[in-house]
């Protein structure tokens, strides 16, 4: 049974009979590359807030939004659990899950802002701080839909990832001489190029920009057949994950856009071409 809420409509805060308080949005202040970060799908996280957390409870939905300077719908979760006590920095904490990676900045602020249903929402508005933001069970199901129109999600929407699924990693051909370390710092190296929330955040800044174009060979994206291009269009990690330290934040200035083709070549050797030095080995080969 849903719970009753306080809802706002109008800008004003009314009671609401009846009303379902399912959604939330979930607010990070933080810069698009540390938010991507947190967000791996099916990955958990702990957030913290410094307002009591009264009305969320285990199973609600959560939708994360980017806050600050360019405000966007950054991914999607649910909660998992809430803390009533406040920790030893004086925080309500919840711990959540990731159903999505880092969507990229489709739907934004402006966007929302003029959307008949959304545009009452208190997330929405000037000046709101805080964590948590209510929405109704009309504003989360509008949310969701918008989401899925963008293709930011699909039609099964809120569910967690299933569980121990395998890994997928690019289809390489490397020598590795029988070496377990070597293989598994390659596959530390992948696994990080594989994140849709790294990948995302860089592309998003690509596109600003510019023309998406791969950084090695300059083939455009743009130019390939409607939904081939961005297939091939892929990051590739230009520091050795083998010498970042345990926690290493990764940078998207670190982060190359490539073509499928390119990328491929880059690990064709271990240790791996830099997309400098394959892109002068093209140039020379064209000349």
């Amino acid at each position: 049974m849903g719970r009753i809420v306080q809802i706002k409509k109008n800008g004003k805060v009314k009671k609401a009979e009846g009303a379902v308080m399912e959604y939330w949005i979930v607010k990070a202040k933080r810069p698009t590359a540390i938010v991507a970060e947190w967000l791996q799908q099916g990955g958990t996280g702990t957030w913290w807030t410094k307002r009591r957390p009264v009305r969320l409870e285990k199973r609600d939905k959560l939708f994360f939004w980017k806050g600050g300077g360019s405000s966007f719908l950054i991914g999607i979760g649910e909660c998992l659990s809430v803390s009533r006590q406040k920790n030893r920095n004086g925080d309500y904490t919840f711990r959540v899950r990731y159903y999505t990676d880092a969507f990229e900045p489709k739907l934004t602020i402006d966007l929302l802002r003029r959307d008949p249903i959304l545009k009452y929402a208190g997330f929405l508005k000037v000046g709101p701080a805080g964590t948590l933001h209510p929405l109704s069970h009309d504003q989360g199901k509008h949310l969701e839909s918008l989401a899925r129109r963008s293709r930011l999600i699909g039609s099964e929407a809120f569910q967690p990832s299933p569980a121990g699924r395998a890994e997928s990693l690019p289809d390489l051909d490397i020598r590795l001489n029988d070496a377990p370390i070597r293989e598994a710092k390659l596959r530390a190296h992948l696994r990080k190029e594989r994140s849709t929330a790294l990948r995302s955040a860089r592309l998003a800044i690509a596109r600003q920009q510019g023309e998406l174009r791969c950084e090695i060979c300059d083939l455009s994206f743009a130019d390939l057949p409607r939904g081939v291009g961005e297939a091939c269009c892929e990051v590739h990690h230009k520091v050795p994950v083998a010498s970042l330290l345990p926690g290493a934040m990764v940078r998207l200035k670190d982060l190359a856009v490539v073509c499928s083709n390119c990328h491929r070549m880059i690990h064709i050797k271990n240790p791996p071409h830099t997309p400098g030095q394959l892109k002068l080995k093209l140039a020379s080969v064209r000349s």
